[in-house]
Order: C-alpha cells, then sequence, then structure tokens
C-alpha cells in the first residue's frame, strides 16, 4: 500500500485540476493510514506545493488539511511555515481565517518569538471580526511559551495597542495579572511603558486606558522613577482627561477613579486633588460611578483612618486559564483537542509562595478587581479586612480572649493590637459602612476557615434585623511554639458570599504565609 501511494503521489500531474484531486486524495490516504514516516512528509509536502497555486480553493483546501495533520506531523508542516505566514496576506477572508488557526497551531517554544511578530503585525491590519479571536490566541500562546516576563509583558501590551477596543475583557484581565504577580523589575518596566501610553493615548482605546490606570494606579510608587520622574500635577492633570472626557466608556472611568484613589494613597500630595475628582462623581447619573463618588469620598472623611490599609497593593492573583470565545473554540477543534492544559493555570498555594484568587472580570463587574467599601445598599458588600493581632501564646498558656483583635483597631493603623477585642462586625444596612456592637442576635453556629501550621481559625455568626456579627476566634494548637506578629486579611467578592483569606505570622521567629478560601458560610446569613 505505501509504494502504491508513493507512486501515485510522485508520478501525477499537478497542473490540471484531475492531477490536484488525485493528490489530494491520496495525501487524505496516506494521512488515514499507518504509513512510513517518510511518506507522511510526502503528504505535508504536497500540501505545501498546494498553497502556492493560485487557485483559491485549492490553497484553502491545503490549509484546512495542513490544520488537521499539524499535531500528527507537526515538523514536517514548519517545513511551509514561511508560505503559511505568506497566506496571511491573501485577499481571501476565509484563506486568511485558517492561515491564522494554522499559525497558531505551529508555535512552539522555539518559534513562538516570530511568530508572534508575524500575527501581530496580521492583527494590526486585520478585520474587526478577526481581532476578539486573534487578540485571545494570542494571549494564550504567550502564556504557553513565553520565554521571559519581560517579552510576556511587551507581547501583551502589543496585542492590546494592535486590537484596539476589539480586545476582549479577558485579555485585559490576564494582562493586569500577569502584571501584579511579576517580580518588581517588570513591574517598574511596566509602569514606565503604561505611563508613555496612558498620557499620550488616545481617549477612545478603552482596554489600553483600563489597563494602564490600573497598573499606574497600584504601582504609583514607581511613577517617580520613571524618565526624570513623573510630578504628581502631571498624574493628576492626566487622570483628569480621561475623568472629564465623553469618549471614555463607563468601565474605564470605573478603573480611573479607583486608580486615582490608589494614586492619594502613595502620593499624598494629591489628596486634596483626587478629593475633589471623586467628590464630583457623588452625582453621577451613572450608579457605579456614583456609588463609588459616594463611597471614596467617605474614605476622605469620616474613614481616612482606613483609606490607607484599605487602598493597599493587591495580593497577587490566582492564575486561571484565558476563557477562549466558543466560536473560536470551534474553528480550531483539532488544535483545542491536542492542546494539553496550560502549565501556568494551577495555582500555588505553598506557605512561602501564596498566590490570591481572582476571576476574570465578567462584563458588569471588570470594572473593579474589588469594591473597597459597600454598604450603600445590601448587594454592594464588598469589604477587604486587615487585622493584626498580637503575639498567640502556645496552647494552655493564656486566655483565649487574648488571642483576638478588634478589626477596626486594626484597620486604624494601631500597633500590636488590643487583647480584649474579640468581635468583627460589619453592617449592610443603610445606616453605615462598619460597625462594631452586641445584641440580642440569631446564632448560626460556628464555622472552622482554617486549621493548618498549628494555627486554628474558627468564625460565629449572630444576626439581629441586618446586622451580623462575626466573632473570629484564633487559636495556637501547638505547645512548644509561639506565634506572634499575626495579619489576617480577607476580601469578599462582589455579590457573593465568598470570603478570600490570605495569613501571615512568625512561629518561633520563622515567617509562615498562607492563604485560603471560605464559600461554605451558613445559608440563612443571607437568605433573609
Amino acid at each position: 500500500m505505501n509504494d502504491i501511494l508513493a507512486q501515485v503521489a510522485t508520478n501525477t500531474e499537478a497542473t490540471k485540476n484531475v492531477g490536484n484531486a488525485i493528490l489530494y486524495e491520496t495525501v487524505l490516504s496516506i494521512m488515514d493510514i499507518q504509513s512510513e514516516t517518510g511518506l507522511r512528509v510526502l503528504a505535508v509536502n504536497i500540501l505545501g506545493r498546494f498553497l502556492l497555486n493560485v487557485d483559491k480553493n485549492i490553497k484553502y483546501v491545503a490549509l484546512h488539511t495542513l490544520l488537521k495533520v499539524v499535531h500528527q506531523d507537526n515538523q514536517a508542516v514548519q517545513r511551509h511555515r514561511t508560505t503559511i505566514l505568506e497566506c496571511l496576506k491573501d485577499a481571501d477572508i476565509t484563506i486568511r481565517r485558517r492561515a491564522m488557526e494554522l499559525c497558531f497551531a505551529l508555535i512552539n517554544p522555539s518559534n513562538v518569538r516570530t511568530m508572534m511578530k508575524e500575527l501581530i503585525s496580521f492583527l494590526e491590519t486585520a478585520e474587526t471580526e478577526f481581532k476578539a479571536v486573534c487578540s485571545s490566541k494570542c494571549v494564550t500562546a504567550a502564556e504557553q511559551f513565553s520565554p521571559n516576563t519581560r517579552w510576556h509583558i511587551d507581547t501583551l501590551l502589543k496585542v492590546i495597542i494592535a486590537a484596539g477596543n476589539s480586545v476582549p475583557d479577558d485579555v485585559v484581565a490576564c494582562t493586569i495579572q500577569l502584571i501584579a504577580e511579576s517580580g518588581e523589575a517588570e513591574q517598574q518596566y511596566a509602569v514606565a511603558e503604561l505611563w508613555q501610553r496612558l498620557s499620550a493615548a488616545p481617549l477612545d482605546t478603552q482596554p489600553l486606558l483600563q489597563v494602564a490606570t490600573w497598573v499606574c494606579g497600584e504601582f504609583a510608587n514607581f511613577l517617580s522613577l520613571v524618565g526624570g520622574g513623573v510630578s504628581e500635577g502631571e498624574v493628576v492633570a492626566v487622570y483628569q482627561r480621561i475623568l472629564w472626557s465623553s469618549q471614555c466608556s463607563a468601565v474605564t472611568k470605573q478603573y480611573a477613579i479607583t486608580s486615582s484613589m490608589k494614586l492619594a494613597s502613595r502620593m499624598p500630595g494629591t489628596n486634596s486633588l483626587v478629593a475633589q475628582m471623586v467628590s464630583a462623581y457623588g452625582s453621577h447619573l451613572n450608579v457605579e460611578l456614583q456609588q463609588r463618588g459616594v463611597e471614596y469620598t467617605q474614605l476622605f472623611t469620616r474613614y481616612d483612618s482606613m483609606r490607607g490599609p484599605l487602598l493597599e497593593r493587591m495580593p497577587p492573583f490566582e492564575r486561571s486559564r484565558l476563557r477562549v470565545s466558543q466560536d473560536a473554540a470551534a474553528a480550531n477543534a483539532a488544535a483545542a483537542a491536542a492542546a494539553a492544559p496550560l502549565a501556568n493555570g494551577l495555582h500555588n498555594n505553598n506557605n512561602n509562595d501564596a498566590v490570591a484568587a481572582v476571576q476574570a472580570p465578567s462584563q458588569s463587574d471588570s470594572n473593579a478587581l474589588l469594591d473597597l467599601l459597600g454598604g450603600l445598599d445590601d448587594s454592594a458588600n464588598d469589604v477587604p479586612v486587615q487585622v493584626k493581632s498580637a503575639p498567640l501564646p502556645p496552647a494552655g498558656t493564656g486566655s483565649l480572649n487574648s488571642d483576638i483583635l478588634d478589626l477596626l483597631g486594626g484597620l486604624g493603623g494601631g500597633g500590636g493590637g488590643d487583647s480584649g477585642g474579640t468581635l468583627i462586625s460589619r453592617t449592610v444596612n443603610n445606616g453605615g459602612i462598619l460597625d462594631t456592637g452586641l445584641g440580642s442576635a440569631n446564632e448560626y453556629g460556628s464555622l472552622t476557615i482554617y486549621e493548618r501550621n498549628n494555627l486554628r481559625l474558627v468564625m460565629t455568626f449572630q444576626r439581629q434585623d441586618s446586622l451580623t456579627t462575626i466573632t473570629l476566634t484564633a487559636t495556637n494548637s501547638s505547645t512548644s511554639c509561639n506565634i506572634t506578629d499575626f495579619l489576617f486579611q480577607a476580601a469578599v467578592p462582589k455579590a457573593v458570599l465568598r470570603m478570600k483569606l490570605r495569613l501571615s505570622w512568625f512561629a518561633d521567629g520563622v515567617k509562615i504565609e498562607d492563604q485560603n478560601e471560605v464559600n461554605n458560610f451558613p445559608p440563612a446569613l443571607w437568605q433573609y
């Protein structure tokens, strides 16, 4: 059989359609049977010659067939990479689409730089219908085969610039996630690059503005190292330009207003100007912007002592696989079936390398990674909480009451902590944002939220009307280990009864860091 197929493949004339049809059927037969490696290479070479044919139908058939066999004989298809890249410039849109899909299937660690350069060039001039799928696939390929973090950041920024407003939300989220979990050198580099873009970019490129404002706000301390240093007045002027522009979308302004709050906490000289900008949004027609304006204004007035702790730098996010649209997945089914999960798709809960969890924002709440304050209505309940504690003595060496700190004392920036404080309270009624208190409330039992590394954390719940009182009890379960400098941080994503914890402490002088997620709160707490 192999000899017959080889004879047909080498002796058939390809100058006429009938010959091309025979060659195509020969190629399919070679790929469908257990043929020799050399014969399979011959079949791929025939398809490569089809790519040079002026007939659009023959060229499309070749690309379609190569896409099906690329994962069986990748090296043979790689020899025709240059010809396939040329097909990205073809006038026929169906050929460009198949060539794009085949190019992504050909990317590997050795050619990722060259292939991504060509694909980004294609992205710059591609039709709008290509840009969303192409940008998502570029991000996925960069995550899989990135040679280093600096190149990865550069590539994602180029993708966002090239795709413009066609960039999906998941690409914005992945770019922010990458920068957030990078080292300080890469973060400083990203701030320098994005500040240049932010200060000069047209205001109609929303995804770029969203990434730039988030990064420049979160890592505003690096702005003083950009060039000769960026003055506080320059920073405020750029943010005013964004917030007052009618070209910027509501989502972009939500990014910008939250970013300006971060700037104020890292550049104290901008406090008064940022407070003016934020307060102006307290009467905005957009409900999300109005809510942020009112809540953030309270941080400048009523809760000024809490502003610093609430606006601290966010912990790194949990890495999650980039979401690819159903249309893209269907178009590249063969590649998706053989593709391995991203190596970085799993998060690590190791004590010494904790990574905080977050999901890619949806269309409705991509404007904020965390709402810092809730309380204006029952659904806005996003409150990051931070508690600093006094040393925890070994089990049996003291009262448990001395193991707990008052939440508000920790947020207020007080040292050491109050050994008598054992209550953590949070109101969700319209009367206030944060409060403490006791009352004759309904009890909902206790919930162990953490029990590792000789540390046990238990929450008990009481509810009276719209006030929920949460009591956190921390216990050192070791009789020989002293725990000191205990730090408890928690965040509650908006409209989801789930709490993400980040913990750190010193056990006999050795620092331990860990994280956990609590998603099994008693249903009665929210079913009222």
